[in-house]
C-alpha cells in the first residue's frame, strides 16, 4: 500500500471504539482517503481475531448483532469501511471505481497490520457478499503469504462470486431486498451514490470479472472456509445455485468447504429475522471456535435448524 497512515481522530460515539485514519493510496490523485476502522474486543480472554469485510452499499457497523455473537465467544473484530462507503466520503481517494480487488485487498492488510496486537493469536477472515468474494480472491492468490498472519479459517455470508446482472430491486439496492427484518440494526442509510452498482461501472466490471472469470480458482486445501447460502429464489443479489456449486466444485477438488443454507432467507442472511439470523450468527461463532483451536468444524450442527447444512 503506498502512501503514510496518520491517525487522525480517536473514539467515536458508536457500539465500539472506532478511529479513523488517513493515507493517499494513489499518490497522482489529489486528497487522501479518510479510513475509519472499528475493534470490538471481548471481555475475557481472546480466542482469536476476525478480520470482517463489508459488502456494496454496507458499512461494517451495520452487522453488531453478528459482532456480539463473535465477541461472546471470545474473538476480537477486526473491521472498516471500504472506500466511499459508511464514514469515508469524499474525494477521488474515496472514489470505488479507482480501486481493483488487489489495492482493496491492500488495504485489507494494512488494517489488520495496524491493528495487530499478537502475531501469534488465530486470524480468522470474514466477508459478506462483495466482501466475500474479496475474502477469497485474497485467499486464493495468498495474499497474506510473507504479508502478516495467515488465516486459520475463513467464513463467507453469500458471497458475490455467483451474481446477478441486476441486484435487487431492477439494478437499486434497497434495505427491502437486503433482508426481511423491518427493523435491521442499520445505523445509516444507504448512500445515493452507492444505491446501483450501475453507479460505479468500472468497479462493477472488475467485481464481475472476479466473480465470473477468477473465483473458480482453487481454494487452498488447508483453509477451513464455511459459506452461508439464502434462498434459491430470495437472494436478490447473488445465485444461491451458483453459490452451493461453487461451494461444491471447490470440495472436489479437495478444499474444506463448509455449506449452509437458509431456505426462504434474503441476501443479508446475519440480519435476517429468527431463527435464520440467530442460527447464521451462532454457527459461524460456533465454527470460528473451532478452527481455531483446531478442532472440527462439525461444532456448528448444534446451531442449526431452520437453516442445514449442503
Amino acid at each position: 500500500m503506498n502512501g503514510d497512515w496518520v491517525l487522525r481522530t480517536g473514539i467515536e460515539r458508536l457500539p465500539f471504539p472506532t478511529s479513523t485514519e488517513t493515507l493517499k493510496p494513489f499518490p497522482s490523485l489529489p486528497g487522501r482517503l479518510s479510513l475509519r476502522i472499528g475493534v470490538d474486543r471481548p471481555e475475557g480472554k481472546v480466542a482469536g481475531d476476525i478480520l470482517y469485510i463489508h459488502g456494496f452499499a454496507d458499512r461494517f457497523d451495520n452487522h453488531g448483532p453478528l459482532f456480539d455473537a463473535w465477541t461472546r465467544a471470545g474473538f476480537r473484530i477486526i473491521a472498516f469501511d471500504l472506500p466511499g462507503h459508511g464514514e469515508n466520503t469524499g474525494g477521488l481517494q474515496n472514489n470505488l471505481n479507482c480501486y481493483s480487488f488487489g489495492r482493496l485487498a491492500a488495504l485489507a492488510l494494512e488494517v489488520e497490520r495496524r491493528t495487530r496486537e499478537d502475531a501469534g493469536r488465530p486470524l480468522i477472515l470474514a466477508g459478506w457478499s462483495t466482501g466475500g468474494l474479496l475474502a477469497i480472491r485474497m485467499a486464493q492468490e495468498h495474499v497474506f503469504q510473507d504479508r502478516g498472519r495467515r488465516p486459520v479459517g475463513m467464513i463467507l455470508f453469500a458471497p458475490a462470486v455467483s451474481v446477478y446482472p441486476l441486484v435487487g430491486a431492477y439494478g437499486v439496492v434497497t434495505q427491502g431486498t437486503l433482508t426481511r427484518n423491518p427493523d435491521p440494526p442499520h445505523r445509516g442509510a444507504i448512500r445515493f451514490w452507492n444505491r446501483s452498482i450501475l453507479l460505479k461501472p468500472l468497479f462493477a466490471l472488475r467485481m464481475i470479472g472476479n466473480a465470473w472469470f477468477r473465483s473458480g480458482n482453487p481454494m487452498p486445501e488447508d483453509l477451513p472456509t464455511l459459506i452461508f447460502v439464502g434462498g434459491e429464489s430470495d437472494d436478490a443479489y447473488a445465485c444461491s445455485l451458483g453459490l452451493k456449486k461453487w461451494a461444491e466444485d471447490q470440495r472436489s477438488r479437495g478444499a474444506k468447504v463448509t455449506g449452509v443454507v437458509c431456505a426462504g432467507a434474503y441476501h443479508e442472511l446475519d440480519n435476517e429475522p429468527d431463527p435464520v439470523g440467530r442460527e447464521v450468527r451462532a454457527a459461524s461463532a460456533a465454527f470460528a471456535g473451532a478452527v481455531a483451536t483446531g478442532a472440527s468444524p462439525d461444532a456448528l450442527d448444534a446451531a442449526l435448524g431452520a437453516c442445514r447444512r449442503f
